[in-house]
């Protein structure tokens, strides 16, 4: 970000499972782009984090006339419906309804009106 000495700092977490518990590892480090006139690493470290628990939660969609039906596998409930409409990062997400406990859900009249875009999240 052009000499700025609060946006060019990034911090970024990469997961690397042939380099786990080897004895030797080399990296390599490279710049793409066009940012400032150097560039560095500083603060490298190697850790083990564990895997995180659960499955991911896996959608699919279906269209039953003017209605909108998502079910879904994974992931640990209660579970909640959100929609905004569009995917601008600062829209916010929005709950529809109260707490799931089942993997599906059908959103009424979801054909009817203006775009919008749903999720489900987990708890």
């Amino acid at each position: 970000m052009n000499d700025d000495t609060v946006e060019s700092h990034r911090v970024e977490f990469y997961p690397l499972p042939l380099a786990a518990n080897q004895s030797k590892v080399r990296f390599r480090f490279m710049q793409a782009g066009t940012g400032s006139w150097y560039w560095g690493v500083d603060n490298l470290g190697l850790y083990s984090i564990a895997p995180v628990s659960g499955q991911p939660i896996q959608l699919t969609n279906s269209r039953s006339g003017a209605d909108l039906v998502i079910t879904w596998t994974g992931g640990q409930g209660p579970f909640t419906l959100q929609r905004r409409a569009d995917l601008n990062a600062a829209t916010a997400w929005q709950d529809v309804g109260g707490p799931i406990s089942a993997s599906t859900v059908t959103v009424n009249n979801a054909f009817a009106g203006a775009q919008g875009y749903f999720r489900i999240k987990g708890q």
